[in-house]
């Protein structure tokens, strides 16, 4: 006998909702987490409710514990739960309001924890740095003064290969699949090379190597590997800079490409490979204005390395 919708329990539904998402997902950590937040601070206490009977009296039992002591994952947790059954109402499991629309702060009182933004470095101490940083030879920092003058995604460096890399054309074309977005809806994102940029490629090339900045110790199967996701965090703190991360270092190119140079809002954000406006004016708006974002990469490049005028220059600076 097939069972009613009736019956379906919670977990059940959130199963059936994970399942749906996870295709849109291209981050696996993410993905992981998603159900897992869940298993653990959930389906304790309401997973085998059927979803049916459950309300917002029920929702704040789940939050009520975690919602001050552990801020940020409870908030997760709300988004995760809301969407359960946002799934099992379209699939005609529930039939009540969501119940997590009622279960706000005035119910579970004000969090006092704040939103962390990547932290930055102010963009005036930039040249300082970039000499600093010039003093060493390691591919890590090599790497990392390559994402600078990009103002590029860590990830975006660390996984950068050869076959990206036009340098008769001066430009760096990062694929679709490596590119921050979600599945499916990523596109690819040229990057302007400045003369700087191009020197700093000129003194890592010649290695036979597929990645731009590979680790010297290979892979077990002998493959290439690619500078592990703390490489630029370890090298920051090595170097004293524990109050900044390698992302923060494109929030000191957006501050000064605006207060300093005074380049055009939208030609920044392509800059940053950000979507600009809404989706209909992103449908129209097509270029991704290569040409005009060229002058303000060579700005920044001379302005964080003002003694490096020539390519010659910029390589012995950084060899």
């Amino acid at each position: 006998m097939e069972r009613s919708k009736a019956t379906i329990t919670f977990a059940e539904a959130a199963q059936k909702t994970f399942e749906a998402k996870r295709e849109g997902w291209k981050n696996g950590k993410h993905t992981d987490n998603w159900i897992a937040t869940l298993h653990n601070h959930v389906f304790p206490t309401i997973g085998d409710r059927p979803i049916e009977t459950l309300r917002s009296a029920d929702v704040l039992t789940v939050l009520a514990p975690i919602w001050h002591s552990k801020a940020e994952t409870a908030r997760r947790v709300r988004q995760r739960i809301a969407s359960v059954f946002q799934w099992a109402k379209a699939a005609g499991f529930y039939s009540h309001e969501n119940p997590t629309i009622s279960v706000t702060e005035e119910a579970l009182g004000a969090q006092t924890d704040r939103v962390k933004h990547f932290e930055s470095m102010p963009w005036s101490e930039l040249p300082g740095f970039m000499q600093e940083l010039g003093q060493r030879t390691a591919i890590t920092s090599k790497a990392l003064a390559f994402g600078i003058l990009c103002a590029s995604r860590s990830g975006e460096v660390r996984g950068a290969r050869w076959a990206e890399i036009d340098l008769e054309a001066r430009i760096w074309t990062i694929p679709p699949e490596r590119m921050k977005g979600r599945k499916g809806k990523e596109v690819e994102h040229r990057v302007p090379l400045s003369d700087a940029a191009i020197s700093m490629l000129k003194t890592v090339e010649g290695g036979g190597s597929a990645v731009v900045f590979p680790v010297t110790q290979r892979a077990k199967d002998g493959s290439e590997r690619e500078l592990s996701d703390n490489a630029f965090r370890a090298l920051l703190k090595r170097m004293g800079k524990e109050g900044v991360t390698a992302h923060g270092f494109r929030s000191s190119f957006r501050v000064w490409a605006q207060e300093s140079h005074r380049a055009e809002h939208d030609v920044v954000e392509k800059c940053l490979a950000h979507a600009v406006g809404n989706k209909v004016s992103q449908s129209y708006a097509r270029s991704d204005l290569l040409e005009q974002r060229r002058p303000v990469m060579e700005a920044w490049a001379r302005f964080i390395l003002p003694g490096a005028n020539s390519t010659a220059d910029i390589v012995q600076l950084h060899g």
